[in-house]
C-alpha cells in the first residue's frame, strides 16, 4: 500500500497528542484506509516509543486487540489529561498583550479560551 502524504512519528514529550491524531485521522482519510486496517498502519507509523506505551497500556491484551478507536482514546487519556477548568479560566485572565500586535493577542486568547467555558467571549473574537 503506498500511502498519499506523511506524518512524523508521535513525540510522548512534546506533540500535541489530539492534533496528531486529528492529523491521523485526515491521513486515513485521505488514502480511504479500511477500518480494518487503520490499526495496523497506525501502530506503525506512531513510532517504537509510542508503541511502547500503548503496549503497557493495554496490558494484558495486546495492541491488535483493540481497535483503532480504543487505542485513540488511551493515548488521549495518557497524554492530554483532563485540564482543570479553574485554572485554565485563571491563566485566560492572566493572559496580557504586553508587546504582541493584536493579531497575536488574539491567538493566544482564542487559544486559551478552548479550555475554559467562554463560549460567549470566542463568537464575539
Amino acid at each position: 500500500m503506498s500511502i498519499i502524504g506523511a506524518i512524523e512519528q508521535l513525540n510522548l514529550n512534546k506533540t500535541d497528542v489530539e492534533s496528531y491524531l486529528e492529523r491521523m485521522d485526515h491521513l486515513f482519510r485521505c488514502n480511504k484506509v479500511e477500518e480494518s486496517e487503520k490499526v495496523d498502519l497506525f501502530v506503525t507509523l506512531i513510532g517504537g516509543d509510542a508503541y511502547k506505551l500503548l503496549k503497557t497500556m493495554v496490558k494484558p491484551q495486546s495492541v491488535s486487540e483493540k481497535t483503532y478507536a480504543e487505542l485513540k482514546k488511551i493515548l488521549k487519556d495518557r497524554m492530554a489529561p483532563k485540564r482543570s477548568v479553574i485554572v485554565e479560566t485563571y491563566k485566560f485572565y492572566k493572559i496580557s498583550q504586553e508587546l504582541a500586535s493584536i493579531a497575536e493577542y488574539i491567538g493566544k486568547l482564542k487559544e486559551q479560551a478552548d479550555y475554559v467555558s467562554l463560549k460567549s467571549f470566542m463568537i464575539e473574537l
